[in-house]
């Protein structure tokens, strides 16, 4: 396997943007209480443990997406993978320029795009998000624009945006959209949110933790995103077990959902040293809300045998990791937001990475061989 030269969360979390973070002893740290600002909604404490005693997360391989070699070889560890109503997986990995098209039992269909300028073409797709009747929103990062597909993959029109859309991009019931990415610009510093308009308008952008951008703790602008209804959409940080409920009309924040565990305490800064390894801190990696209201929940956490997978080769200062799926477990907990029940919680080897649909999750792991496959599990919720 190719390893990861840097920092884990510098290969994780800074895709988009490469970039080497210091960090110094003198630097005043703060809490996470102190820089979310004030208080505002109503503010709930989930459940310290299940409270339904004989429910289970079931995790289930669906599929295998990838191939040994040909078109449908998966090129990236980072790959990700959305699900259409036909069944359909669409896989692209970080800075693609183009989406490899697999079958619900697998195979490989097609792929899509090229890259370019032009209509169909791409430089840099940071998400691609399922619409009415299969059709595509394909989100480029480094053209700043949205391309809607057809569910026949033809270009129906393509929208120019003022922002780079990164990989946390959800549609909202109305056909707005939010994106989260931080940006760097007078105005929008600090606000990692961003409503758009279905013609691809910035609205508004919102979602402060700081009120400015803080090179020294930047993961408190990183957020994983699922909308409610037309008017609502879920926001969780990285660095932090905390939910929040926002009116995307206002920006306001209209209910918390904060959960304290031993497992899982706050962190701001990034890891002390690119040299030195450490045991990797939890992060909250996604969140999804089903059909029946529920909240579900992928934590990254550090697997026992963390540092079996830390490397330090002689000819380079940095350490790496040569196993990812080592490094790291998955904790996947279902929550009902109505109450703060926490209704199941359960840890599993495999390091999820991302929702592929609202009941299935994604990873990219190496075979035998080393050739990187995309799996793919369907969750349940077992229950009497």
């Amino acid at each position: 396997m190719a390893e990861l030269v840097g920092t884990p969360y510098q290969a994780k979390f800074f895709l988009e943007r490469p970039a080497r973070i210091t960090w110094s002893p003198t630097m005043l740290v703060l809490s996470a209480a102190a820089l979310v600002g004030p208080i505002s909604g109503q503010t709930t404490t989930i459940h310290p443990s299940a409270s339904c005693h004989s429910c289970s997360v079931v995790m289930s391989p669906e599929v295998v997406l990838g191939a040994v070699d040909g078109p449908g070889i998966i090129e990236s560890m980072y790959s990700t993978a959305v699900r259409d109503s036909r069944g359909r997986y669409y896989v692209v990995g970080p800075y693609s320029s183009v989406i490899k098209v697999f079958a619900a039992q697998g195979e490989y269909l097609t792929t899509i795009g090229r890259r370019g300028t032009g209509p169909g073409e791409y430089h840099g797709i940071g998400s691609v998000v399922v619409g009415p009747k299969d059709s595509l929103f394909v989100f480029d990062q480094e053209l700043r624009r949205f391309t809607v597909l057809t569910p026949d993959y033809e270009v129906a029109r393509t929208v120019v945006l003022l922002l780079g859309p990164q990989q946390k991009t959800v549609r909202l019931g109305n056909g707005s959209f939010v994106t989260a990415v931080p940006i760097e610009s007078p105005g929008l510093t600090g606000l990692p949110l961003h409503l758009l308009s279905p013609a691809g308008k910035r609205i508004r952008s919102f979602g402060a933790a700081t009120g400015a951008y803080r090179a020294d703790i930047p993961y408190l602008d990183s957020r994983s995103i699922a909308a409610e209804d037309s008017t609502h959409l879920w926001s969780a940080y990285l660095n932090q077990y905390e939910i929040q409920l926002i009116d995307v009309t206002t920006g306001a924040t209209v209910r918390r959902l904060t959960r304290t565990v031993p497992w899982f305490a706050s962190w701001l800064k990034p890891m002390a040293s690119r040299f030195l390894p450490e045991k990797p801190q939890p992060s909250l990696f996604g969140i999804r809300r089903d059909s029946h209201g529920l909240l579900w929940v992928i934590i990254e956490v550090a697997d026992p045998r963390w540092r079996e997978v830390v490397t330090h080769p002689a000819n380079q200062e940095e350490f790496g990791i040569s196993d990812d799926q080592l490094y790291y477990d998955s904790v996947i907990e279902v929550i009902d937001p109505k109450t703060g029940d926490l209704l199941a919680t359960r840890r599993f080897p495999e390091a999820i990475s991302h929702f592929v649909a609202d009941d299935a999750v994604g990873a990219v792991i190496e075979d035998a061989s080393g050739v990187p496959m995309l799996h793919v599990w369907r969750l349940k919720l077992s229950h009497p």
